[in-house]
């Protein structure tokens, strides 16, 4: 008998997990890479690896109002910078539709910040995430950065942009709708046939 229950037990613990892993991947639905060249993806001509640069990304809170939280992350600041953030419309140019909480570098030169938009979804294709880092008057700086919020596509083996990869900064989420990976579903089979084995014994034992 303990036999099964420990069964029974290992067997919820696998679904448990596995429904916890889809639920986290449920949750990123969108995401930004945020660039020095903003809209074209590319960096412009003379630009540095050491450049400032990021990440933005959506996640459903599931609340009843519809919520997003939007994550924005940046590297490559120096110690102490900040900087402020935001949601445009139409492009990086466009009208301001939400500001987002400022970002304050650690001593690494990575920036971080959490804001909550409610009862907002992100409108792909047309929100743009902006950032903006100096004064635009000061020649030789990067002082903004930019990028299109696009949606996140389900995939086997991970979710990716649409463009292809998995932006800096942004989590590869696993497969939200597939089924459960091969390893999860030989264990949960391997399970049932030993709890399934314990029950016939058990019943033949009781028998006259």
């Amino acid at each position: 008998k303990w036999f099964s229950v420990v069964g029974l037990l290992l067997l919820a613990a696998l679904l448990s997990a596995s429904s916890a892993g889809a639920q986290v991947a449920t949750d990123f639905y969108g995401q930004a890479s945020l660039l020095p060249s903003g809209e074209t993806g590319v960096q412009p001509p003379g630009s540095k690896p050491s450049e400032p640069s990021g990440s933005a990304q959506f996640y459903q809170v599931g609340d009843p109002a519809g919520s997003t939280r939007v994550e924005v992350e940046i590297s490559g600041l120096a110690p102490g910078a900040s900087a402020t953030a935001g949601i445009t419309e139409g492009g990086c140019q466009g009208a301001g539709l939400f500001t987002l909480n400022e970002l304050v570098a650690d001593k690494s030169g990575t920036a971080h910040s959490t804001t909550v938009l409610s009862g907002q979804q992100a409108a792909f294709g047309q929100w743009y995430v902006t950032v903006q880092l100096c004064d635009p008057l000061n020649p030789g700086q990067v002082c903004s950065l930019c990028g299109k919020v696009s949606a996140v596509i389900p995939l086997a083996g991970g979710s990716v942009p649409p463009q292809g990869g998995v932006a800096p900064g942004m989590p590869n989420t696993g497969n939200v709708d597939g089924p459960l990976p091969g390893w999860q579903v030989g264990i949960a089979l391997a399970i049932l046939v030993l709890f399934a084995g314990a029950w016939l014994k058990d019943g033949r034992s009781r028998l006259p």
